[in-house]
Order: C-alpha cells, then sequence, then structure tokens
C-alpha cells in the first residue's frame, strides 16, 4: 500500500466540502402530529407536545439518542395539552415556552432537568399569552420573539429571561411587522415566518443582546412560514416550510454570512410544522436531526431523518480504540479480542454506508467505499465505542 501526504489530506478535505444527505431514522413512537417542540440536551434530543393525528393536542414527552438512535418515553409536561409551544436549552436543562391548549394562548414558561427527569414551572412571561413564537439563547439568557395572541394579531415583540433570577424583561421589539411561525437559530437568528394574514415573509434579522439592537440580512430566497431552522456546520440552516396554507416545500436553505444558498439538504417530501434539533455528543460528533409535521397531502406525520457530522475531525479527542491499517485502502481491522453485537460505518455527510447486524470476524472490508473520513461505531453489550479512519482511494 502506498500512502501519500496528498491523498491523506485530500481525504481529510471532504468533511469540509461535504454536502449532507438525509438518512430516514427509527420512526417517532409517538402519535404522528405536527407543531410540536423539540430541545437536545448533550447527545439526547426531546420531542412532545403538539396537534396529533385525531385532532387532539398532547403533552407527552419522548427521548431520542442521536448516538445510539433509539428511543425512549420521556416525563410528560404536568400541564394541559398544547401545540405551537416553542424550546430551547439552556445550562443542560430544557426550556418550553407558551403555545396553545384548549382554553387559548398561555404564557407559561416550564424547565425539564435530564438528571432528575423532572419538569418545573417558572415564572409566566408578564404579557399576554401567545403561540407560534420564535426562541433562541443568547449571552446566558433565553429570548421568546413574536408569535401569536388571542384574537389572531401577530407580534413582534421581544422578551428576555433570565434562569438565574426567574424573570423577565422586555427588549427591542424585531423590526417591520409582527410575526409568528419564523425560524430562528442559535445567535439570535431569525428567517421568515407570517404576518397575521399569513403572507409569507423572506425578511432576516440577527439580534445583538449587548447594544439591544436588531441587524437586517439577506432576505431569504423565497418568504417561507412553518419552516425550522438551526445552526449547522458554517452557518444556518432553513428547512422547509410554507408558502401559503397550502403549499408546502421540501428543500432547504444555507446562510453562510455572505448570503443565502439552496442546500442539497432537501427533506424527502414538503413539510410544514417540523421539528429540527442539533445535539453534540462526546468525541466531537454533532447531530441534525428533522422530523413530524404536517406533508403537501395535509397527513401528519411521525417519521424522522438525520445527519452527523464531525468538526475538525483531527482536533477530535482520541477514539475508544483503534483500527489497522489507518489510512486503509482494502479493509480494517479490529483489535484482537474485540467482540460486538453491531457495526456501522458512517462517512461524513453523516449517511450510514455500511451495517453489520451479527459479528462476522475482525476485518472489515472497506475498499468499496470513497475516499475520505469515516466513523466506524460498534455496538457492545456494555456500550457503543467509536474509532475513525481514513480511506484513500
Amino acid at each position: 500500500m502506498r500512502t501519500s501526504a496528498l491523498a491523506f489530506a485530500s481525504a481529510l478535505s471532504c468533511l469540509a466540502a461535504a454536502q449532507f444527505q438525509w438518512e430516514q431514522l427509527p420512526d417517532f413512537p409517538g402519535t404522528a402530529r405536527d407543531d410540536a417542540a423539540a430541545f437536545s440536551i448533550d447527545c439526547d434530543v426531546y420531542v412532545g407536545t403538539g396537534m396529533q393525528v385525531g385532532w387532539s393536542l398532547t403533552n407527552d414527552f419522548w427521548r431520542y439518542d442521536s448516538f445510539s438512535q433509539t428511543w425512549s418515553p420521556s416525563t410528560t409536561l404536568p400541564a394541559s395539552p398544547r401545540q405551537y409551544c416553542t424550546a430551547q436549552s439552556l445550562f443542560s436543562q430544557g426550556y418550553l415556552f407558551g403555545g396553545l391548549d384548549a382554553s387559548g394562548p398561555l404564557s407559561e414558561l416550564w424547565s425539564f432537568d435530564p438528571g432528575s427527569q423532572s419538569w418545573i414551572q417558572r415564572a409566566s412571561l408578564p404579557g399576554a399569552g401567545r403561540y407560534a413564537c420564535g426562541s433562541f439563547v443568547l449571552a446566558n439568557s433565553l429570548y421568546i420573539c413574536g408569535g401569536i395572541i388571542a384574537g389572531g394579531t401577530a407580534l413582534n415583540e421581544l422578551w428576555k429571561y433570565d434562569p438565574f433570577t426567574d424573570s423577565w424583561e422586555q427588549r427591542s421589539s424585531l423590526p417591520g411587522v409582527g410575526r409568528h411561525r419564523m425560524a430562528t437559530a442559535e445567535g439570535g437568528f431569525v428567517a421568515g415566518g407570517a404576518d397575521s394574514s399569513y403572507a409569507p415573509l423572506d425578511e432576516c434579522w440577527q439580534y445583538n443582546s449587548f447594544g439591544d439592537q436588531w441587524a437586517s440580512l439577506p432576505a431569504l430566497p423565497e418568504g417561507r412560514f412553518g419552516g425550522s431552522g438551526a445552526s449547522w456546520l458554517s452557518g444556518i440552516l432553513f428547512v422547509a416550510g410554507a408558502i401559503d396554507n397550502a403549499t408546502f416545500r421540501a428543500s432547504a436553505f444555507h446562510y453562510t454570512g455572505a448570503g443565502w444558498e439552496l442546500s442539497e439538504a432537501a427533506l424527502p417530501s414538503e413539510r410544514r410544522g417540523g421539528v429540527v434539533a442539533v445535539s453534540g455528543c462526546a468525541g466531537g460528533w454533532n447531530f441534525l436531526n428533522y422530523g413530524l409535521g404536517l406533508d403537501g397531502t395535509m397527513a401528519r406525520r411521525n417519521d424522522w431523518f438525520g445527519t452527523s457530522f464531525a468538526f475538525s475531525i483531527g482536533e477530535q479527542s482520541p477514539s475508544s480504540f483503534s483500527v489497522i491499517p489507518n489510512p486503509a485502502t482494502e479493509a480494517i481491522r479490529l483489535p484482537e479480542g474485540m467482540s460486538y453485537n453491531e457495526a456501522i460505518i458512517i462517512n461524513a455527510q453523516g449517511v450510514v454506508v455500511v451495517r453489520i447486524s451479527e459479528h462476522r470476524g475482525l476485518t472489515l472490508p472497506v475498499h468499496h467505499l470513497s475516499a475520505g473520513a469515516y466513523l466506524l461505531r460498534l455496538r457492545l453489550n456494555e456500550g457503543f465505542s467509536t474509532a475513525r479512519f481514513i480511506k484513500l482511494p
């Protein structure tokens, strides 16, 4: 085998230039629904509330382990069933705000502790109840933006919640018209949404908490509402959404600072009112998930998709074990005595390219894989072990 520095560098560069694809993962085990809420704590994504099949509201929650790709029941919200909540994570706690229950818009704020698996009610927002708000975390605080109050009026208000004092403070309103169902992302980004008459908006803004000011960003290529936003890779991802109450999109836009570009990360089907979540696991792997929502046939969904990416793979913490040779061209070999129940190889786009569901020896062929960086994940009796390797041409 000949190994050149140029080939090795070329393989690593696949990470930086990668356009990821969605992989269909195990379905959400709860009832199919739209307008649910989701937040991430470490490697876990918590998904709950929403309008489920049968036109009934729900307050259940489910936990998804991004690394093992498994679902389990979580603690039900100890409050009325609701939809159109907004959720974020802050200081390893999940926060769920507002929404709409059978009695009307809500101003409640709840926090979730993953250690005790319990919910605690926090100070309610000192304003009118609201739903379909946007939210983001910035400078150790939770921000709630826009939404709809009773009567159908859309707001452009911005409120800051301080978790240390359990108190609220109103900040500078978002410029322009009131809006709801916008996409938000870490760093104070607000994109799209709809006004009170459900006209789609293409405006994008970023909030500066230190100056209490908003800055205008390049507009979306198409006005959308009911889409989902996330901080992902080198910028902001805007996924799916609607241009009116009957026309939904599967495509996504990616914002890198210079403007918006159409992303290759289109969903398998058009969607509105789904949830998106980014989770970070030990070892430097970050997972992006999208699921649920209403599709173009007006059917509620419970499917779940994902992709993963390792930032700066050469700078990550050491693998759980080593494979040889690395880089490899034909096959990799595991350490002597290692026994596994399942072996999975994931490429840099987050797609599972090899899955072996039973033990077949210590040598795994990789000759058929394209050049690039890969993660090998082994499911053991006591958990998971990982190793990273490079496949050369």
